[in-house]
């Protein structure tokens, strides 16, 4: 299990925003968020992130990492673009610089070799989980992925528009790789061959995807459950499959609801 958001409720003042959100996020889910405009969506991606403290319920993610794409991004002062990918990669380089250390202790004639051999295969087994030997190429097919294999990466990020900076913000965190995708409107700024390509990156995500869309069709081609918060009740609704689907389901629930409104009403009316 990955993320389990359970009970989680939040208000703003007297009006609330969200209540009783409850679902599980499982390796290779990729869940839709859908709702009405202000009915928390966005809140409620903020709240896995960290950004904002539920009035109750928890969210669990054990042993997760995790990365979130606001629909703004604020950069850094000053931050390049290779900058923000090389922070992207941090956890590799970290990793790369403890294989290098562990390698000079190896030609310690004093060294407790099994200890460092054992502490080696650990480490060697983190930096290919994390995709350390194709790091490089992950960034240059990412950036040509959604678009970005022209920029000029010593550009300063608070240099590019509003609509670039949102593509370099996602193109971080799909280098990263992180076990949890959190994704605010991920589409909005990308061309046709761009969707495509995020269509068809996130359809083979190893992880889990959270996101929040109004794309039909991005939602029909990426999301195999979606999560409906009702704009009334402010709860989670939860459904299996795609927008399609969701779609069909929705009417059938409803028409069940219908039929057995209206017989319950007949047998007041016969009594």
């Amino acid at each position: 299990m990955h993320l389990h958001v359970e009970h989680v409720a939040v208000a703003y003042g007297a009006t609330p925003v969200l209540n009783n959100i409850t679902f599980t996020l499982n390796p290779g889910d990729r869940a839709g968020i859908i709702g009405a405009n202000g009915a928390g969506k966005s809140t409620l991606l903020k709240i896995i992130a960290g950004e904002i403290t539920p009035d109750s319920g928890t969210v669990h993610m054990p042993q997760a990492t995790i990365g979130y794409l606001p629909q703004e991004i604020a950069p850094s002062p000053g931050q390049t673009v290779q900058q923000m990918l090389d922070d992207a990669l941090d956890h590799i380089h970290k990793l790369t610089a403890m294989l290098r250390e562990l390698e000079a202790q190896m030609a310690d004639p004093d060294a407790d070799l099994e200890a460092i051999f054992a502490r080696y295969d650990h480490a060697t087994t983190a930096f290919e989980r994390a995709g350390g030997y194709e790091a490089d190429a992950r960034v240059d097919a990412v950036m040509a992925g959604i678009g970005m294999a022209e920029v000029d990466r010593e550009r300063t990020v608070g240099s590019l528009s509003g609509g670039e900076r949102s593509r370099v913000g996602l193109a971080m965190l799909l280098v990263q790789s992180p076990d949890i995708l959190l994704l605010d409107e991920p589409t909005n700024h990308l061309d046709a061959s761009a969707l495509a390509w995020l269509e068809d990156y996130l359809a083979n995500y190893r992880g889990s995807v959270l996101l929040v869309s109004h794309d039909r069709v991005f939602l029909n081609h990426t999301a195999n459950r979606i999560i409906e918060i009702d704009e009334h009740t402010r709860n989670s609704v939860l459904f299996t499959g795609n927008y399609d689907a969701y779609t069909t389901e929705k009417a059938r629930r409803v028409e069940t609801w219908r039929t057995d409104y209206c017989m319950t009403n007949l047998v007041f009316e016969e009594v």
